[in-house]
């Protein structure tokens, strides 16, 4: 049976800043849609980048920060303060879910009078899938 382990999650990716649209000196928590499970050493967690929000880029691993040991290591931990008992082994199968009209900074068209800064389009929708085994390096997808 699964356990729903969203909160840890959700308060993770409640640290992330990303950019807000016309104003590039100010910094904002994306709205991120979260959904996850564990069910024995599987945590099935979705990812959404929600229409009309604001984010960087699609790339898991920049939002999750999940390529090395350390994040395995902050996952149990979260796990455990929150009473859930993980097995030896983990392993994420990671859904992420771009809805259209989703804004992204477009790498194609940097800002010339601000360093870093790039303007938004809408992305057309589309969802990806990963598998992340805990002791395994990952280069985001």
């Amino acid at each position: 049976m699964a356990v729903d382990v969203t909160p840890v999650f959700v308060a993770d990716l409640a640290r992330n800043r990303g950019p807000v649209p016309g104003d590039p000196d100010s910094q904002q928590t994306p709205d991120y849609g979260v959904s996850a499970g564990l069910d024995g050493g599987v945590v099935e967690l979705a990812l959404t980048f929600r229409t009309g929000s604001a984010y960087c880029c699609s790339e898991w691993g920049c939002h999750l920060g999940c390529s090395d040991d350390t994040w395995w290591g902050w996952l149990r931990r979260e796990l455990s303060a929150r009473g859930v008992e993980a097995p030896p082994h983990l392993e994420l199968h990671l859904t992420v879910v771009v809805e259209a009209g989703a804004l992204f900074f477009d790498f194609r068209r940097p800002d010339r009078s601000r360093r870093g800064w790039y303007d938004f389009s809408p992305a057309q929708g589309h969802r990806y899938h990963h598998v992340i085994t805990e002791g395994t390096i990952q280069t985001p997808a």
